[in-house]
């Protein structure tokens, strides 16, 4: 049995408290009065308290109004996995019991409820504690012998070894240490040949002697061999009567099935020739695709000449049309000339009828009314250009007035950005601050990290070290093993060669018993008188004594003998005399000759004397052989364990592999932490908790992006800043330069001048006078104008005319030209076409198509012609062929079925089963026999074999004393030895240094300290006898070092095959500093062997409260017992 969890809530000082056991031994350490052996009676209570029981009410928290409540795990030996689920009080709706029960470990069904769990926790522990309730139930805390044992408290010395399995109120205690300690109470022959024959009477006796008649019984399964043969004989020679008929039908069902392969011969011949011409068929029509692919090329390349010929008279025509537009060109060049002469012509006319003497007077005139313009232009230009000067001016004050504010405003916001930088800059450093602690804080994890993984590789590696060390160990053990077991075999193998087999063994032993009663048989008594008339030679044996041999007998000498005397008197005659009836007689004769012929030779061969020697070397090669398979087994097993071991060294390896780290890399990762206190560091870690690399990294990201948009806003209104100088500047610059020109725009004016507003409103209105005047001048030349319009109209129609016949000449050109370049690019277009395919044509090579259209002409007349086949001919034939294979099918299914009813009917076959089956009706009627005879023996050897053992006995406390006083002696150096226990386990005595201690005076004459580490000596034992769980609560504390370290070891080993429990407030006597959790609840050590529990961080006690219990509690049983 084996503990997996237990869960404790509300029981007497504990809160709540769970623990997680490792399968070998388990160390959970704390303080004096933290609660530990409250949890070792929490696990008694679990298992051994009912809910409702009056012991139930101790378990009542000390400092709430709660249910105590137990939940403990465990497996048995068959692998079943159960959980126990307990609420202690008071009848009541939160209390009870229930059992629940996994295959897995995972997932628990329930089992059973209330009082049923209790019966089956005590059937399932066979502990010797009845079930509740009865005359034989316990009352209070039930316990036993093997409950003290296995959860003994602290300091309950005296109820090992001064209590027995006597005082059990119930069998299944001593029942349980019985099974598990035969192997020790027995000689393994003596319990091996017991056993053996123990299963023989089993199997052909029932428990009053008789013989067992039932379906299991070998007796009855001999009788229903003999009777089923006799069946098998009678059905069999039915059979053999009807074989005769079915050989006929079989031959004539033969016959047909060879018609029926004739036929599918056939179908599939006609099948083949059909698939042949449509085979023939497609290879001359693609003969004629790849003809009509080759003419098909052929002809390609024939219409791309054609084409290059027809691009050839393109190209022609093309080439004359060109030569026409270039004469439409030239003709349309000469007609523009003519046209651009007519102008010229007319211009020259219109020139000359406007220079007669009446248009001088005109002129003059125009000159006058000119020059008056001209005057008031002038005037005009210069107000406008006052105007323009004193709008200047006036625009330039409004712009100084303008430039002033904005260099106000750009000082203003110098100033505000001035303040944002300040504060963004304290923001970029904190940001800088943040970011540079966050990164320590990660690098300070990574070292923690590396560190911690450091020294789980360095721990990896040793135990990859001590695990390869042990699996070498093992597999030099099991090659050692192996070897012997080679040499045991190949000795075994020389020897039961010259041994007979079992089955001629069995054959001789008859021989042997047939022989003995056939001489019994002749009935004894029997004496011969020799008188000699002379002194000769008599030799004589008499039965099967050693030959009496006398040189000399002259005297008479009588030899009584009880079936047989044999003489032989000199050289002259041998004389055999035998007692018995004649017919007696030659039964003995055969059965001797028989003996010499057969058995002589083999007890020679075999060297031994008699069958019975024979038989019982064949047994011993048999026990060997099991020896043999027994080592060969251990060996296998050191093998496995080797490999186990093998493999969890390459995963030690492995893991101290992935968590090797450098030296120099766990410097660069502290240096990597920097110049802030690592205390700090280490206090935010923790609040991190589990996952802090994740959040750490979370964190610097965090961080890392604030410090960046601080920084980009820091830079952002740095930037802002130089602008808004630079626009401050700028400002200040162009207020200033509007400023003086303002103050020159003033000047300009001259000193005591008005306002340029006033001066702005004169020169609008001279300009308005100035306007009027002009428009009265325009109209005086608009009138002369009108006086020489008729002269000149004649002549401006002719130029008109000549300019519009220039227009459309150069037009007409320009058609011309643009319709020669249409049929210019045409003609380059098919040129270009044409020079392309001339090209394709000459790559087509049109010989080689003309050369590859004729061989495909000769490949398609090689090929000869065939029948036309179509697909319905060939679904015709394949639908014959399937027709005669169905037809054949059935034909061997028919005959098949009549083969197969042959078989089990008739021919030879039947014949010889008869007389097969014969000889075996004849030999199992003498094997019932036999067994019958060999039962017989069985019953009368394990008769002989309980006399001796009831006389001989079984003593548990011999079984047990050997073990525990070997290591008794070891632990102190011989000064106890010869320890000894009665039937029922009690403690004897014991060798002491004065003496022998006895009865009571065992515990008298052994200190304190050496009677707890004989009590646990006995328990750890037992438990490993048992192969069950053991709880240690306190003990070994008055052992010295060297005692405690020789325990510890024990301990080790033992917890390799069951689990140990040990709690402890020394925890240094267990382990060493550095094997105990560095700030974890546990810690597994040796691969998982070991595992190392801190109480501290498993147990919950209540909050605020003491030590002891308060004044209402009940009183606990030491000073630590109860907490």
């Amino acid at each position: 049995m084996r503990f997996s969890k237990l869960v404790v809530e509300s029981f007497q000082a504990i809160q709540r408290a769970e623990v997680e056991f490792g399968p070998g031994l388990n160390v959970l350490y704390g303080p004096n009065d933290l609660g530990k052996s409250t949890l070792a009676t929490a696990i008694r209570a679990a298992l051994l308290v009912a809910p409702s029981s009056a012991e139930a009410s101790s378990f009542t928290p000390w400092y709430a109004d709660a249910t105590p409540r137990v939940s403990l795990t465990f497996s048995d030996e068959g692998g079943h996995h159960w959980k126990v689920n307990k609420a202690f009080g008071s009848s009541g709706g939160s209390t009870g019991a229930e059992l629940l029960h996994s295959k897995d470990g995972t997932s628990f069904a329930l089992d059973c409820k209330a009082r049923q769990v209790e019966e089956k926790i005590r059937a399932l522990l066979a502990w010797g504690i009845p079930a509740p309730g009865g005359k034989t139930g316990p009352r209070g805390l039930p316990t036993s012998f093997l409950a003290n044992v296995l959860l003994g408290a602290q300091t309950d010395v005296d109820a090992i070894l001064g209590k027995s399995l006597a005082e059990d109120l119930d069998g299944t205690g001593k029942l349980r240490l019985t099974n598990a300690l035969a192997t020790l109470a027995q000689d393994p022959l003596f319990k091996k040949v017991f056993d053996a024959a123990q299963g023989e009477v089993d199997q052909c006796f029932t428990a009053t002697g008789k013989r067992k008649r039932g379906q299991t019984s070998k007796f009855t399964e001999a009788g229903q061999h003999v009777k089923q043969l006799r069946a098998d004989l009678d059905g069999l020679q039915r059979q053999l009567a009807e074989s005769t008929g079915i050989e006929g039908a079989v031959n004539a069902l033969r016959e047909r099935r060879a018609q029926a392969q004739v036929r599918l011969g056939e179908a599939a011949a006609a099948l083949a020739t059909v698939r042949d011409h449509m085979v023939k068929a497609r290879t001359r029509d693609d003969a004629g695709a790849l003809l009509d692919t080759a003419m098909n090329a052929l002809g390609v390349i024939d219409a791309q000449v054609a084409r290059v010929n027809l691009l050839s008279d393109e190209v022609d025509a093309l080439t004359a049309r060109v030569g026409v537009r270039e004469e439409d060109v030239s003709r349309a060049v000469a007609e523009c000339t003519a046209a651009e002469s007519a102008v010229h012509v007319a211009e020259q006319a219109y020139r000359i009828a406007t220079s007669e003497d009446g248009a001088k007077d005109r002129e003059l005139r125009r000159a006058q009314l000119g020059e008056q313009l001209a005057e008031l232009s002038t005037r005009k230009q210069t107000a406008q250009t006052r105007k323009t000067e004193l709008s200047g001016a006036i625009a330039t004050r409004a712009t100084a007035q303008s430039a002033r504010a904005a260099a106000v405003s750009a000082n203003a916001a110098i100033e505000q950005l001035a303040s944002q930088l300040a504060h963004a800059k304290q923001r970029t450093q904190e940001a800088e601050n943040d970011l540079e602690f966050t990164r320590a804080l990660v690098a300070y994890g990574r070292w923690r990290a590396a560190s911690a993984a450091s020294e789980d590789g360095a721990k990896a590696a040793q135990s990859a070290a001590a695990d390869r060390q042990e699996a070498e160990e093992k597999d030099a053990a099991a090659t050692k093993l192996l070897g012997d077991v080679r040499t045991m075999e190949e000795e075994l193998v020389r020897r039961r060669e010259v041994l007979p087999t079992d089955e001629e063994a069995k054959s001789l032993a008859k021989l042997e018993r047939d022989l003995e009663m056939a001489e019994a048989a002749l009935g004894g008594g029997l004496s011969v008188a020799v008188r000699p008339r002379v002194g000769v030679r008599i030799q004589a044996v008499v039965d099967q004594n050693p030959s009496i041999d006398d040189n000399n007998l002259a005297t008479q000498r009588v030899f009584e003998a009880e079936r047989i005397v044999r003489l032989c008197v000199g050289d002259v005659v041998d004389i055999e005399i035998t007692v018995g009836a004649a017919d007696h007689r030659r039964g003995v004769e055969d059965l001797r000759a028989r003996w010499s012929a057969e058995q002589v030779p083999a007890l020679a061969r075999a060297g031994v004397e008699s069958v019975t020697e024979m038989l019982g070397a064949i047994a011993t090669i048999a026990k060997e052989t099991a020896v043999v398979v027994d080592i060969t087994k251990q060996a296998a097993q050191l093998r496995a364990d080797a490999k186990i071991l093998h493999d969890r060294a390459v995963l030690h390896e492995q893991q101290a592999a992935k968590l090797a780290v450098d030296d120099g890399d766990l410097q660069e990762r502290k240096d990597a932490i920097g110049s802030i206190d690592p205390e700090l560091l280490q206090t935010h870690l923790e609040s991190l908790g589990k996952s802090w690399e994740s959040r750490a990294n979370a964190l610097q990201t965090q961080k890392s992006n604030e410090d960046k948009a601080a920084k980009t806003q820091l830079a952002t209104l740095e930037q802002n800043a130089k602008v808004a100088e630079y626009h401050a500047t700028a400002a200040e610059e162009h207020a200033g330069k509007c400023a003086s020109a303002w103050e020159e725009a003033l000047a300009a004016l001259g000193p005591g001048a008005p306002v340029p507003d006033e001066l702005l409103r004169t020169t609008d209105e001279d300009l308005l006078s100035i306007s009027r005047r002009e428009a009265g001048l325009a109209s005086a030349l608009e009138g002369l104008a009108m006086e020489a319009t008729g002269q000149v109209e004649s002549a401006a129609r002719a130029v008109e005319e000549a300019s519009i016949r220039h227009v459309a000449a150069k037009r007409a050109h320009g058609a011309a030209v643009a319709a020669a370049d249409v049929a210019k690019a045409d003609l380059n277009a098919r040129i270009g076409e044409r020079n392309l395919l001339r090209a394709q044509v000459d790559a087509m090579d049109r010989a080689s198509a003309a050369a590859l259209c004729a061989v495909r002409e000769t490949e398609l007349a090689s090929l000869p012609d065939a029948p036309s086949v179509s697909d319905a001919d060939i679904a015709n034939a394949e639908r014959k062929v399937v027709d005669a294979t169905d037809e054949l099918e059935i034909e061997k299914e028919e005959l098949h079925k009549s083969e197969g009813a042959l078989s089990k009917v008739g021919g030879a076959a039947v014949r010889d089963e008869v007389e097969r089956v014969q000889d075996a009706l004849n030999a199992a009627e003498q094997r019932e026999r036999d067994l019958e005879v060999d039962a017989d023996a069985w019953k009368l050897l394990l008769d002989t074999l309980r006399d001796v053992e009831n006389e001989e006995g079984a003593h548990l406390g011999r079984a047990l004393a050997g073990p525990i006083a070997t290591k008794f002696g070891e632990l102190t150096a011989g000064r106890y030895r010869n320890l000894r226990l009665d039937a029922k386990l009690r403690t004897e005595s014991v060798d002491v240094a004065t003496g022998v201690a006895a009865g009571a005076d065992v515990l008298e004459g052994l200190s304190v300290g050496t009677r707890d580490q004989l009590a646990t000596l006995i328990r750890v034992t037992i438990a490993d006898q048992l192969n069950t769980v053991i709880v240690l609560d306190d003990h070994l504390v008055h052992s010295d070092p060297k005692r405690l370290a020789w325990f510890r070891e024990v301990l080790t080993k033992t917890a390799l095959r069951t689990q140990v429990i040990v709690f402890t407030c020394r925890p240094e006597d267990y382990l060493s500093r550095s094997e105990l959790p560095d700030g974890a609840a546990s810690r597994d050590l040796a691969g998982g062997a070991v595992r190392v529990l801190d109480m501290v961080r498993v147990v919950k006690r209540w909050e605020g409260q003491g030590s002891t219990p308060p004044l209402a509690a009940p009183e606990p049983q030491d000073g630590e017992a109860q907490a």
